[in-house]
Order: structure tokens, then C-alpha cells, then sequence
């Protein structure tokens, strides 16, 4: 796993949004598609897979 920020071509998928999104996507377990269809986050590439790195922190 590779993590960084800005823009990066080869990755699985990536994620723009602000870090309090971040925070409460990491860390309040919020729902990923809730953020994407609210418009706070924009998800390019395998969103399943970066749902699958978002629930790998210990809440």
C-alpha cells in the first residue's frame, strides 16, 4: 500500500475531499457513498477497495 498526497497515476483509487471528510470517514466509520453522493468526496477508480483501506483503521 502506498499512500500519497496528490495527484498519483498508477494508484487503485483515489480520494479528493477535505480532511475533516477524511477524519470522519476514518474515524466516525462515516459511509463512504454518503460522502460521494452528498458531493464531499470524489472517488476515482475502485471505490470498493478504498472502502476496504478506510475500515482497516481501529476505530
Amino acid at each position: 500500500m502506498r499512500i500519497e498526497r496528490g495527484e498519483i497515476h498508477d494508484a487503485v483509487a483515489t480520494i479528493t475531499c477535505d480532511v475533516g471528510i477524511l477524519q470522519g470517514l476514518v474515524f466516525a466509520r462515516r459511509d463512504l457513498s454518503d460522502a460521494m453522493r452528498a458531493g464531499e468526496a470524489v472517488v476515482l477508480g475502485d471505490a470498493a477497495a478504498l472502502q476496504r483501506f478506510l475500515r482497516s483503521f481501529e476505530p
